[in-house]
């Protein structure tokens, strides 16, 4: 999950986000939705791993995965959210891509 394809109309990510056009607007929208579902994925499979598992140290590897997921999660999360204002800003509509889970 760490690399995703993003497109030939990702932005340049030096740029603010009101200067993106809406193709990279729904790009990024695009990449954070698959990535906070695939982040929310892998949370609930740790999750059921961990009640099932008896010894301490294999339990705090997999915690420390769960937090690693649930960054990811809240980062795209963020993200999406930052997006669907700038839409919302603009007058444009959101689509799946930008709207909330």
């Amino acid at each position: 999950m760490d690399k995703f394809e993003i497109g030939d109309n990702f932005p340049n990510l030096n740029k603010k986000v009101s200067e993106w056009t809406i193709a990279e607007l729904d790009c990024v929208a695009d990449c954070a939705l698959t990535q906070a579902i695939e982040a929310k994925d892998k949370r609930l499979e740790i999750e059921e791993k961990l009640q099932s598992i008896k010894d301490l140290n294999e339990t705090a590897v997999l915690k420390d995965e769960l937090i690693k997921f649930e960054i990811k999660w809240f980062s795209a999360m963020s993200l999406r959210k930052v997006i669907r204002k700038e839409k919302i800003k603009r007058g444009l509509p959101c689509l799946i891509g930008c709207l909330p889970f």
